[in-house]
């Protein structure tokens, strides 16, 4: 199930952001859900990101933790991935075109920045990279993991960042850093009182598996709880 804002949802592939168009179903009792599949799913075109200003500046390299912000109708994701800054860019209309440079080119919302304001090291010793964004009305929820997590000694993993700055990091739940510290989604209203939450974060697939997990998880939690609760409860 899809909400409605994500009914066309973009993925970023090697650069620039294809767009495809799922299924959306609401207002729908859970038992007769339809899976969704492959065939659900109609690739619509895409649009090329923001060229590079210099390596901080850049998506090279980068891409990651792609959100949409349905406020903004927006994008944000993580630049260069030895800098880790985040910008926000547009969502032109797709387009399906012979030559990568045919495509439309987003534009900047908000430049490059450093959104935990030099946090993201406090989630432990090693290399810190961000695993997820989750936009929450006017703030960002903000997951973070360490790459080589060998002696297992990161317990917190989730920011929350405000107009005013950045608080956490946060523990959020008991499974380990390691389940919790990448991907993140809302999940739709209609679902949310069966889930137990307002959304969605999980990890996978990241060294050392012992301290994550074997294929994609997920835990559920409610977005107004981080900054509030600390740990944050999640299922």
């Amino acid at each position: 199930m899809l909400p409605a804002a994500l009914a066309r949802r973009p993925l970023l592939v090697a650069g620039f952001c294809v767009v495809v168009a799922g299924a959306v179903v609401t207002g729908r009792g859970r038992a007769d859900q339809p899976r969704i599949t492959a065939a659900d799913v109609t690739y619509l075109g895409a649009f090329r990101l923001p060229t590079a200003q210099g390596d901080q500046n850049s998506f090279d390299y980068g891409g990651t933790a792609l959100a949409f912000d349905p406020q903004d109708q927006a994008l944000w994701l993580v630049g260069h991935d030895w800098y880790q800054r985040v910008a926000e860019v547009s969502i032109p209309v797709p387009a399906i075109a012979a030559t990568i440079d045919s495509l439309p080119r987003a534009t900047l919302q908000r430049p490059f920045a450093d959104i935990l304001a030099g946090k993201l090291g406090s989630i432990g010793s090693g290399t810190a990279k961000i695993g997820g964004i989750l936009p929450a009305g006017h703030d960002l929820i903000v997951s973070a993991y360490l790459y080589y997590d060998g002696s297992h000694t990161q317990v917190r993993s989730h920011f929350r960042v405000t107009p005013s700055g950045v608080a956490g990091p946060f523990q959020l739940g008991d499974a380990g850093a390691g389940f919790v510290s990448g991907y993140m989604t809302s999940i739709p209203m209609d679902w949310q009182a069966a889930l137990g939450g307002t959304a969605l974060t999980g990890q996978c697939c990241v060294p050392i598996v012992s301290r994550t997990s074997l294929g994609p998880a997920a835990s559920v939690f409610n977005a107004a709880d981080v900054g509030a609760r600390d740990p944050v409860p999640a299922t």
